[in-house]
């Protein structure tokens, strides 16, 4: 499974008039987090590896809480970092020391409520798995189209379809 690839982000980080180096920081400095916590596996880095986040380079453990947490990491990044421009950025350790101390806590609130698959308050996922299900998917929006899209471009198909149907 590919949680994460930097080219999803490149084109955005050149619009944000930023070098497109910086657009896989967040999954750089995850991965950083992952490393010091033992949480990848003993092949690291595998090639490729600056490129995408994988489930195969790390730890059982590492695994599943990336599973259950990263959808919420990039929320949480994007808090962390609201200060600065999107894709400025750079992965470095004072980055690290900043997003660390939010994941670490977040590995400790997932430790506690026993590992869930999901986080435990997952309602904003659930309500728009709900609206999704009542709404109609455009024809083109087929399961080969997604895999094929960016995140931003998966959000934006989504947000136009909650938007016909609250409109229709």
């Amino acid at each position: 499974m590919t949680y994460d690839q930097a080219a999803w982000h490149e084109d955005a980080a050149r619009n944000a008039g930023q070098p497109a180096e910086r657009a896989f920081a967040h999954a750089t400095l995850y991965r950083t987090w992952l490393r010091r916590r033992d949480l990848l596996a003993q092949e690291w880095p595998a090639a490729g590896a600056t490129e995408a986040l994988t489930a195969n380079e790390m730890t059982e453990e590492g695994r599943a809480f990336t599973d259950a947490y990263y959808g919420r990491y990039l929320d949480d990044y994007a808090v962390v970092f609201g200060d600065l421009p999107a894709y400025a950025v750079e992965a470095d350790e004072d980055a690290f020391d900043r997003i660390a101390r939010v994941i670490d806590r977040r590995f400790a609130e997932w430790d506690y409520a026993g590992r869930p698959e999901l986080p435990p308050d997952d309602e904003p996922a659930e309500e728009l798995a709900r609206l999704l299900d009542a709404s109609e998917v455009p024809p083109g929006l087929t399961e080969a189209a997604v895999l094929g899209m960016s995140p931003e471009q998966v959000i934006e198909a989504l947000q136009q379809m909650l938007r016909q149907r609250r409109s229709g």
